[in-house]
């Protein structure tokens, strides 16, 4: 999948943000418009960032129905799993952390939550959607870029989380 990295007309004092992930990453800065219509785009503004996946608008990070699932936490089928609501001192391992959702109430609950992502657009995306969402949650979560069966763990981990969406995990 190509994915590429820019600012927002409005957003040019991220210019030099945008530059260092475009380098870290390995990810073309396009500062062209109009802006591809393949890909995977990650957008740079001030009010935070917004993915783009053409021919969807680009949008900001939302908490999904994770915002709902915390209101009626007792009865959650991922939390109930666990063993929560209350999963203080559980280290959990999300293979798949996507839009960060699960990952999301799990650290609401307490959990100490490890992540893995491959995409480094949705990595950060997604956390920093997380920590504008619920800075306490975010604390309690650390998001690595890869695929945890590749990458060796140095810590405990008590629970290893792979979203049902991925079956072949």
């Amino acid at each position: 999948m190509s994915m590429f990295i820019t600012v927002s007309r409005a957003g040019e004092e991220l210019l030099p943000l945008a530059r260092q992930f475009s380098e870290e990453w390995s990810i073309p800065l396009i500062r062209s418009r109009p802006l591809p219509q393949e890909g995977l785009g990650l957008i740079l503004q001030r009010e935070g960032p917004a993915l783009y996946a053409p021919p969807a608008p680009p949008k900001q990070w939302h908490p999904g129905f994770a915002k709902n699932r915390w209101v009626s936490r007792e009865h959650d089928t991922l939390i109930r799993a666990l063993g929560g609501p209350n999963l203080w001192g559980l280290t959990v391992l999300d293979g798949t952390f996507g839009m960060g959702h699960d990952a999301l109430l799990m650290a609401r609950c307490g959990a100490h939550v490890i992540a893995y992502e491959h995409n480094p657009l949705m990595a950060y995306y997604a956390l920093r959607g997380v920590a504008s969402y619920d800075l306490d949650a975010a604390t309690r979560l650390s998001v690595r870029l890869g695929d945890h069966a590749t990458h060796p763990l140095e810590e405990r981990v008590d629970v290893v989380y792979l979203d049902p969406m991925y079956p072949e995990l």
